[in-house]
Formats: structure tokens, sequence, C-alpha cells
């Protein structure tokens, strides 16, 4: 897979897709396409089938999660078939191009982190939404905040974090 270097890629898990969508906020998909490569691993589309969200198909990568690479199989034991392919298609891209993978699932976080495999969640997205101007710092507070309103469990701390965070940066 070869794609623009200069375009980091976003690699996303259902769960941020969820979220997008209980913030009434998917439309940052295509905002953030301006700036990144978003990949959705055909295992999430898979997850999502019966879902009402709607996914946009060219954002769709194949990821055989039948052809696990030796090195990560220790670490995908109890994760979901979306966070599998998301990790497996991470693994692949790690090192050719600028990935990140962008999941909530604690146990994915933490087998990325151990894969030096660049991680965020749905509030790192909305983050990095900012941090390139695609919402303004008030719009990324507001949405940091409603996702307490989500299916999403968050700490308050993590919340008070990331706005924290998002305050104190120079407006972009």
């Amino acid at each position: 897979m070869t794609s623009d270097p200069s375009k980091p890629v976003l690699i996303l898990n259902s769960s941020t897709l969820i979220i997008l969508h209980e913030l009434h906020r998917s439309d940052l998909l295509e905002k953030l396409r301006k700036k990144f490569k978003i990949l959705i691993p055909s295992t999430v589309a898979e997850e999502m089938r019966h879902s009402t969200i709607n996914l946009n198909h060219s954002l769709v990568i194949q990821v055989n999660v039948n052809t696990i690479p030796s090195e990560i199989q220790p670490y995908t034991i109890g994760l979901g078939y979306g966070e599998l392919g998301a990790l497996i298609l991470a693994y692949r891209l790690r090192g050719k191009e600028k990935a990140i993978a962008i999941t909530d699932d604690e146990k994915a976080r933490k087998t990325c982190r151990k894969l030096n495999i660049k991680v965020r969640g749905t509030v790192g997205l909305i983050k990095i939404a900012y941090e390139h101007n695609i919402v303004s710092k008030e719009q990324a507070i507001n949405l940091i905040n409603k996702i307490r309103e989500t299916s999403l469990y968050i700490t308050d701390q993590i919340i008070s974090q990331a706005i924290r965070q998002i305050e104190k940066e120079p407006i972009p």
C-alpha cells in the first residue's frame, strides 16, 4: 500500500465512528480527509454492517486477519475483530507512513503502545481536528464535553486534561 507520504494516515476503529455519529459530527471525517488519509479496516466495516451509520466505502481497506504478523500475534488475544484489523493495518504501515490508530478500546491502545504504534482515541481525534484548523477551539471543547453524553466511557479527568491542553494551545 502506498499513498502520499506527506499525508498522515488515520486508521479508525468502530468506537470512534460510533462516537462521532452520536455527537452528530460524522462530517469531521470528510473534513479531516483534506489533511489526512482516512482508512477504515474491512473488519471495522463488517462490525458496522448492521448499524445505522453510513460509511464512506471508499475509505474501507481490506485487511486479512487470518494472516497476523508473528511479531504481533501474542498481543492480539482479547482484541475484538475491528480492533484486530486496525492493529494489523497500523502495524503494517508503521514506519512506512505516518500512521495513527484511532481507537477508544483500552486493550487495543495498550497493545499499540507496546508495538510502538501511534495511537489516539476519539478525544485525540478531536484534538487533531483542532490542531489542523478543522474545528475551532470552542467547537473542540464543546465536542469533548459532549462526549460524556455518548456511549463512550471516559473519565472526567481525561476530559478535563484534554480541555486544559486545548485551552493552553495557541489558536492555530
